[in-house]
């Protein structure tokens, strides 16, 4: 399998993933993780999920569906919404995001999986 990122698809046992800003206190630049998104959990960007952070639970926003991912090995699932209705709009993600994109260095990954 080549390095490249690419879109996930049922072949691969995932059939949507999602982009999580982890609330971790990760020491470092700030960082997003791709996780596999469970049949059945609707999510919308916005929502406060849990997630899985190693060995510890963590809590973080999605902030986009469907995101491409290197494969490697399984992906970890989104434990469960935290609240049923999204933290965040819409139109509050997206001046976040160019915000990290902006002033992201150059050296940064973008994403990161979570395995």
């Amino acid at each position: 399998m080549s390095g490249r990122a690419r879109a996930p698809s049922a072949s691969d046992g995932v059939e949507r993933t999602a982009e999580v800003a982890v609330f971790a206190g990760i020491r470092g630049p700030a960082r997003t993780f791709t996780y596999a998104v469970p049949p059945g959990l609707e999510l919308v960007p916005g929502h406060l999920v849990g997630v899985p952070l190693g060995p510890l639970a963590a809590r973080g926003v999605v902030l986009a569906l469907d995101v491409p991912w290197r494969p490697g090995g399984p992906l970890r699932p989104v434990a469960g919404l935290v609240h049923p209705l999204p933290l965040l709009h819409p139109l509050q993600l997206a001046p976040a995001r160019w915000v990290g994109e902006r002033y992201r260095p150059a050296d940064q990954p973008r994403q990161r999986c979570h395995r």
